[in-house]
C-alpha cells in the first residue's frame, strides 16, 4: 500500500510541478539553521506541523501552500488559484494562519485577500475555499476544536466565526468591545476558547455553552489593569496546560505577559529590547514549560523560563528577517517563518542553559540614591564572549540605573560562571517596574528579569499617614459632638 501511495505521489502532476531537491539547508550558526523557500518573495506567513512531523506553511504573495519535510529538509509547494477581492494590503496585516486537521487529514488556512478560509485535502491534493461574506474583514487566525469545527477571527470585522465543515455552515459571534481586533486564538483545558483583542488591548474568552449566534452573549472581556499603560498591542496567545496560565505576546512592546484565569492576575516578563521595542509577535509553550516567542524587531527566536525569570534568545542569521510565527514539533524542535528572509528557520531544542539569581525583586523608596547586588550563576553554557546590557519598556530607567559586574562589561561567559552585579539607582519614581539585564554575543542573548517595587519618598509616608489620620480624627470628634447633642438625658 505504501508503495502505491509513493507511485501516486511521484506521478501526480502537482508534485511533479512543485517538487524541488532544495539543498540550501545550512548550519549558519551554532543554534539556527535556515532553509530557503524556492519561490522568491513568497510572503511566508503562518505554519503548522502534521502528525508525520512535516512543517506546512502559507506563501501569501505566491498563492501557495508549502511543506518542509523534516527528515531531509526538502521543500515542496502547491499552488492554488483564487481571486483577490479584498482591498490591497490587508493580507500584510491579517497574515494567513494554517492548522492541521487530523480528523480529515487536511490543512485549513485563512485567506484575507479573499475574505475566505481554505482547505487543502492531503489525500486528493485539492483546494476548496469558503467565503465568509464579510468584506475586508481581515480573516486572520483559526482554531480547530475537538469536534472538528473551525473557529476564525475577523481582525477588522470585530467578530468570531464558527464554521461547520460537514454541513458548510457559518455562525458569527460579536465582540462586545468598541475597538475589537480579535487576533489569535487558543483553547484551555476546559474547552474554553481564548483570544487577543489587538486593537482593544484586551483578551477575551468564549464560553461555548453560553454563545448565541449574532450576539455577544457568552463572550467575556478581560482588561490588563495591572499593566494597562504599557499593554499596547496583544497578539500571540498560548495556553499553558501545565501551569494553567495564558501567555500573551505584546506586539507593541518588548513584553510577554502571563494571565491566571482563576484569580485574574497578570505578570510581566521582558525580552531583549533593541531600540525602540522588540515587538513580540507569537508565543508557544513546549513540553518542558519553556515559553517560546518570535521577536519581530529583535530578529530573534527565544524562550522564557518563568521560574528563573530568565530569557534565552537566538539571533537569526538573516538580518531583518521579519520573523513573526513559530511552531513546536513533537520533539520540542522549533520552526519559524521569515517573511522578508524568505526562509524557514529551525532550532534543535537542546538548550539547557540555566540562570540562577539570588535577588529578582527589590523594594526601594523613591528619592533614594543607593545600590544593591545580585549574585548570578550560569550553567550549561559553552564559552561565549558577551557584552553587558540592560533595557526596559520603562525608558526613563536608563537615566536612573547604572549597572556593572565584577568582571566588567565585556567578558567570557562559560559554564558555572559566577557573577556579582552591582546596581546603582537614583531617585526612581514611585511605582512597579521591570528591567532586563542581558549578556549579548553575536549569536545568542542571555538575560534575566529584575522587578523594582518603589514606594513613596520617606517624608511622603508622613504626609500619607496624616492624610488618613487627620480626617479620621475629625470624623470621630464630629461623631462625639453630635452624640452629645442628640442623646442628652
Amino acid at each position: 500500500m505504501i508503495f502505491l501511495i509513493l507511485i501516486f505521489l511521484i506521478l501526480n502532476p502537482i508534485f511533479q510541478e512543485t517538487f524541488t531537491n532544495h539543498p540550501s539547508y545550512e548550519q549558519i550558526n551554532d543554534y539556527i539553521k535556515e532553509i530557503e523557500v524556492p519561490t522568491k518573495n513568497s510572503g511566508l506567513a503562518g505554519l503548522t506541523i502534521d502528525e508525520d512531523n512535516n512543517v506546512w506553511f502559507v506563501e501569501i504573495n505566491a498563492n501557495k501552500i508549502g511543506v518542509l519535510f523534516t527528515n531531509n529538509f526538502t521543500i515542496k509547494e502547491f499552488p492554488f488559484k483564487i481571486d483577490r477581492t479584498a482591498k490591497p494590503g490587508i493580507e500584510f496585516v491579517a497574515l494567513s494562519q494554517i492548522k492541521y486537521d487530523k480528523i480529515r487529514r487536511s490543512l485549513w488556512f485563512t485567506w484575507s485577500p479573499s475574505d475566505s478560509i481554505g482547505k487543502f485535502d492531503l489525500n486528493s491534493l485539492s483546494f476548496e475555499f469558503y467565503s465568509i461574506d464579510e468584506k475586508d474583514s481581515g480573516v486572520f487566525d483559526l482554531l480547530i476544536d475537538d469536534e472538528g469545527n473551525i473557529w476564525v477571527t475577523l481582525l477588522y470585522g470585530k467578530k468570531i466565526v464558527k464554521f461547520y465543515p460537514d454541513i458548510k455552515k457559518f455562525e458569527k459571534y460579536l465582540i462586545p468591545d468598541p475597538t475589537g481586533g480579535p487576533a489569535i486564538l487558543t483553547m484551555d483545558n476546559y474547552k474554553n476558547i481564548w483570544g487577543t483583542l489587538n486593537f482593544g488591548r484586551k483578551i477575551f474568552k468564549l464560553n461555548l455553552e453560553k454563545l448565541k449566534p449574532n450576539t455577544s452573549e457568552g463572550v467575556e472581556i478581560f482588561d490588563n489593569f495591572s499593566y494597562k499603560n504599557v499593554f499596547i498591542s496583544p497578539l500571540g496567545i498560548a495556553y499553558d496546560h501545565k501551569r494553567n496560565l495564558l501567555w500573551i505576546a505584546d506586539h507593541g512592546s518588548s513584553a510577554i505577559y502571563s494571565f491566571n484565569p482563576f484569580n485574574l492576575t497578570w505578570k510581566q516578563y521582558l525580552v531583549y529590547q533593541p531600540f525602540p521595542y522588540a515587538l513580540i509577535n507569537h508565543v508557544k509553550v513546549d513540553s518542558e514549560g519553556k515559553v517560546w516567542f518570535a521577536s519581530h524587531f529583535g530578529n530573534t527566536v527565544g524562550y522564557l523560563n518563568p521560574e528563573e525569570r530568565s530569557v534565552v534568545e537566538f539571533i537569526i542569521p538573516t538580518s531583518n528577517s521579519t520573523t513573526l510565527w513559530l511552531e513546536i514539533d513533537k520533539n520540542d524542535n522549533v520552526y519559524f517563518t521569515e517573511f522578508d528572509g524568505n526562509k524557514i528557520g529551525f532550532i534543535n531544542n537542546t538548550s539547557k542553559i540555566k540562570v540562577e539569581i539570588d535577588v529578582y525583586k527589590k523594594y526601594i523608596n523613591s528619592g533614594e540614591v543607593a545600590e544593591f547586588e545580585i549574585n548570578v550563576n550560569f550553567l550549561n553554557i559553552d564559552g561565549i564572549n558577551v557584552t553587558l546590557d540592560y533595557s526596559s519598556i520603562y525608558f526613563f530607567l536608563k537615566d536612573k540605573l547604572e549597572i556593572n559586574t565584577n568582571l566588567g562589561k565585556q567578558f567570557l561567559l562559560k559554564n558555572n560562571t559566577s557573577l556579582k552585579i552591582k546596581i546603582k539607582y537614583n531617585d526612581v519614581p514611585q511605582g512597579e517596574y521591570t528591567f532586563l539585564i542581558s549578556f549579548k554575543s553575536q549569536k545568542i542573548i542571555i538575560s534575566f528579569n529584575v522587578y523594582l517595587s518603589v514606594g513613596p519618598k520617606p517624608f511622603e509616608w508622613l504626609n500619607i499617614t496624616l492624610a488618613i489620620i487627620i480626617p479620621l480624627i475629625i470624623t470621630i470628634l464630629i461623631f462625639i459632638f453630635l452624640r452629645k447633642i442628640f442623646y442628652k438625658k
